[in-house]
């Protein structure tokens, strides 16, 4: 892992973090790296409970190979008849959660991830209009989603 990884990129405060070394993943997990450099500063936050490790895996485990993340969903709308582009909005924010949301991810303050990116290009794909690259950014980085 590269020594600069916990720059402010992957520092932010709503981070959930691991402090777990028995986790058989630790040695691969963005979480448990996170914790292991969180900032002195830092005295509370979201963490993982040990309990979240059952059966030797962990729910909330992060891998820390770099990953392509995306944001802005103006391109996608170019692949889309018009009649549909309201029921497009509407399903994906729906998907992502609420209106606020949709937005965050459209200007880029949230990115997609790799899983998201794929439900909604399954989504597209399902009204008809499959697109392989809908969003109009994308960057390889460690998902802190």
């Amino acid at each position: 892992m590269e020594k600069d990884l916990f720059h402010l990129d992957v520092d932010p405060s709503y981070y959930l973090v691991c402090f777990n070394k028995e986790c058989p993943q630790c040695g691969e997990c963005l979480r448990y790296a996170a914790g292991a450099e969180i900032s002195k500063k830092r005295t509370m936050g979201l963490t993982v409970y040990p309990s979240a490790l059952q059966d030797g895996k962990c729910r909330y485990y992060r891998t820390s190979e770099k990953v392509e993340l995306a944001w802005g969903l103006n391109a996608m709308h170019a692949h889309i008849p018009h009649h549909l582009h309201a029921t497009v909005r509407r399903k994906i924010r729906a998907y992502l959660g609420s209106v606020g949301t949709y937005y965050r991810y459209h200007d880029g303050t949230r990115k997609l991830s790799p899983a998201q990116q794929e439900d909604i290009k399954k989504m597209l794909a399902d009204m008809g209009c499959p697109v392989e690259r809908p969003f109009d950014h994308y960057i390889t980085s460690y998902d802190i989603t």
